[in-house]
C-alpha cells in the first residue's frame, strides 16, 4: 500500500488531475473481462476495469479528505495512516 501512495504521491505533485483509487477483486475482474470479451493481457483492460469499478461508485478520488477513513482499508483516519507524512 505504500508503494501505491508514493506513486499517487508524485502523480500529484506532477500535475496529474483525477487521481483515484478502485479496489476490485480476482471474480470481479475474471466477471468484466468475460462480460466485455477482453483480454486480461491486453494493456488497457486494467484501465478499462478501473473506470468500469469508477462508473459503478467502487473508486475513490485521491487524496482523501484528512479526516476520512484511509483508502487502504484500515480503520484509521488517512491523516493518520497513508497520509501520514511521516510514514512517505
Amino acid at each position: 500500500m505504500r508503494r501505491v501512495e508514493e506513486i499517487l504521491l508524485r502523480l500529484s505533485e506532477e500535475g496529474e488531475p483525477h487521481l483515484g483509487i478502485a479496489q476490485g477483486s480476482v471474480s470481479d475482474f475474471e466477471e468484466f473481462i468475460h462480460n466485455e470479451a477482453l483480454s486480461p493481457q491486453d494493456a488497457g483492460t486494467r484501465a478499462e476495469y478501473a473506470a468500469d469499478l469508477a462508473a459503478r461508485g467502487q473508486a475513490h478520488t485521491w487524496p482523501p479528505p484528512r479526516n476520512s477513513p484511509c483508502w487502504c482499508g484500515s480503520v484509521r483516519k488517512y491523516k493518520k495512516c497513508c497520509g501520514n507524512p511521516a510514514l512517505t
